[in-house]
């Protein structure tokens, strides 16, 4: 990571408030150039202050994949307190599509027992992104489907990724994951952050 960028990962953790906005608005301006700061991003989705978590996520919109080796450190972040931490690393696992294999158990789980359903939605997002093998998964996506919270999708911002009245299989390659998500999640429960 470059020593700009590095100033900027560390002013996200700044006590100064203006600190911390600035470098969050200056890292959403960077585009895929922010990717080594995926993490810390993820974690200023956990900022007491609005406009720094709104930057945060602006930048993150913005990012790309991450890092695959920060694949288990997000992996980490699923289980956060705050539900934007969870969905947006999720989101950023999904992005890294089979690379992000190892931590299928981790999303598995996510999607079995998170408290947040935008989490657990997305976790089940990710999984189908990462394709084949996510095949692993498929008990706690069976699990998933049992709930009956899970289905709704009362989420706004979702699109409809649908051809005709379906879900479009093409965005998920393994054929049987993506009938396991749609058995899980109505059509309508996939959002625009991909």
């Amino acid at each position: 990571m470059d020593a700009n960028l590095s100033q900027l990962v560390a002013a996200l953790t700044n006590l100064d408030l203006a600190v911390r906005s600035q470098a969050a608005e200056q890292l959403s301006r960077l585009g895929p150039d922010a990717q080594p700061a995926a993490v810390a991003l993820v974690q200023a989705c956990n900022d007491d202050a609005e406009e720094v978590r709104e930057w945060a996520v602006a930048a993150l919109e913005e990012l790309g994949s991450p890092l695959v080796t920060d694949a288990e450190t997000l992996a980490g972040l699923l289980t956060a307190d705050n539900a934007d931490v969870g969905y947006w690393a999720a989101t950023l696992l999904g992005r890294l599509g089979p690379d992000a294999a190892p931590v299928v158990p981790s999303l598995a789980a996510a999607v079995a027992e998170s408290r947040h359903e935008s989490v657990r939605q997305r976790a089940a997002w990710a999984l189908g992104k990462i394709g084949p093998s996510a095949k692993a998964a498929v008990g706690a996506l069976k699990k998933a489907s049992a709930s009956p919270s899970v289905g709704r999708c009362p989420i706004k911002g979702f699109v409809y990724p649908l051809v005709g009245d379906r879900l479009e299989a093409s965005v998920y390659p393994d054929r049987d994951v993506f009938k396991l998500l749609r058995a899980t999640f109505s059509d309508r429960c996939i959002h625009e952050h991909e």
